[in-house]
This record gives structure tokens, sequence and C-alpha cells, in this order.
């Protein structure tokens, strides 16, 4: 099993603080020297992916499970807010941006005791985008063909108790926890302060996402008969509606 160097959230987050810092002060000293535009960026995002490896690990659970009263659907769309900074000089772009996306789901059924239980589970990504982008740039409206690298945290997370309190019970530990890699091909289409933009995201390195360790964890009574190699596969088509507040220097 091909696997990254694990690192602690608290430790990945500090990493990405500290480069966050250092792109905002790179895109203020550059655009004060051209005397172009920089704007602070902020707005909604939607992956809408099919991440093979975590949904053959929802489909084993589902097939493994007759007691189940409705099952646990596909992870199909990782969404969330979005945040960061966008620097305009001549027709280049450059961006660094952080993003969340995340999509939650469950599965309920009844147990032995006849009580009517639920098992969620989560997949969350959060991290840092660096893009670069090339267009026309006029007064109000902007056309950029851009591609962003896109370094996160993919955390899987799942709690189980009754349809009435697990509402309130909190997370257990990740059963997964660690760094993904993708990379995207985007166009800004920017109006004023709004920008709409359409992209298309791909793993760089699928195979050190491995979710073989999530289908042990959910599926504990199956998971030797299942491949080792469960690449979560995480390519799609996106959108983002981000409004901007600044402009030029």
């Amino acid at each position: 099993m091909v696997q990254l160097i694990y690192f602690s959230s608290l430790k990945i987050k500090q990493i990405m603080k500290k480069i966050f810092l250092g792109i905002t002060l790179f895109f203020t000293i550059t655009t004060t020297i051209f005397g172009q535009s920089m704007y602070l960026e902020g707005g909604f995002g939607m992956q809408f992916t099919k991440p093979d490896g975590l949904n053959f690990v929802v489909d084993r659970y589902n097939e493994t499970r007759p007691f189940l009263t409705e099952e646990m659907e596909h992870f199909n769309n990782l969404d969330g807010f979005n945040y960061g900074f966008l620097a305009i000089v001549d027709h280049l772009a450059f961006e660094a941006i952080y993003t969340h996306r995340s999509q939650t789901r469950s599965a309920v059924g009844i147990d032995a005791t006849n009580q009517e239980v639920e098992r969620r589970l989560r997949a969350v990504m959060n991290g840092l985008g660096l893009g670069l982008g090339y267009g026309v740039t006029e007064d109000g409206f902007s056309l950029l063909f851009s591609t962003r690298l896109n370094t996160s945290t993919l955390r899987i997370r799942t709690k189980v108790g009754s349809t009435d309190e697990i509402g309130s019970q909190d997370w257990d530990e990740d059963i997964y926890n660690s760094l993904i890699f993708d990379l995207d091909f985007n166009i800004k289409i920017i109006l004023k302060y709004i920008t709409i933009e359409p992209y298309y995201t791909f793993d760089i390195l699928p195979s050190l996402n491995n979710m073989a360790e999530v289908n042990e964890t959910i599926n504990p009574n199956t998971f030797q008969n299942d491949s080792n190699e469960l690449p979560f596969q995480g390519r799609g088509f996106g959108l983002k509606f981000l409004f901007l507040l600044g402009g030029e220097f």
C-alpha cells in the first residue's frame, strides 16, 4: 500500500497558514509595484465528483447489511466556502485561495435490539490552491484561462448512534487523514465584482490516497475479500461563485 507520510491536522494547518500569509504578502507587493489590481475573493464552490474508492466502501456497506431500511447514497458533490486573494497584472492573474469541500452521507437500520440506528460517513477536504491564469482583462470584465494546484487534507470521519441522538454526538477520531493533491483547469468570468468559474479537477497521484483503510474500518467482516488498492479518485467538474472586494492600486 502506497501512502503519503502522515502529518497531523494541526501541523498541516500551520504550514498552510504560513504559506497563505507568504502568498498574501507577495501579492500585495506585486500589485503595489506594478499598479494593477488586487482583490479579496470569497464565495461558494461545488465539485460534482464520484470518488470511486470511497463509493466502493459505501456499496460494500449497503450490500452486506440486509437490516438497512435506508441505504447510504454515493458521495457525489463536495461543496463548501472558498476565500482568498486574486491579483491581476496586465493579462496575468495570480491566485491564492483556501477551499473547503465536504459531504456527509448516512444509512439507517434496525439493530438486534430493535432500535433504529444511523451511521454517518463524512468526507472533508480543506486546503490551499495556488493558481496562474492568462486572458483578457478590461475595465469591469475579465476572461481568464487558468490552472490551479490544490494541496489539501483529506479526512474521512464516521459515527454511529440512535437516530434520535446521533445529531448531537461527536464524530469519532478520523479513520483516514492524509494529504491529497489535485490540479484543476478553470475559466474565470469576472463581471465587475463577481466571478463565475467552471472548472475540471483530477487527482495528481491517485494511488497515494487509498480507501482500503476506510473499508477495513467500515466493513470489518468483509474487507479481507476486497482489493488492497482503492484509490479515492476525486476527479470531476465544478463551479465556483465568488464575490470580489478591491480593485486597482
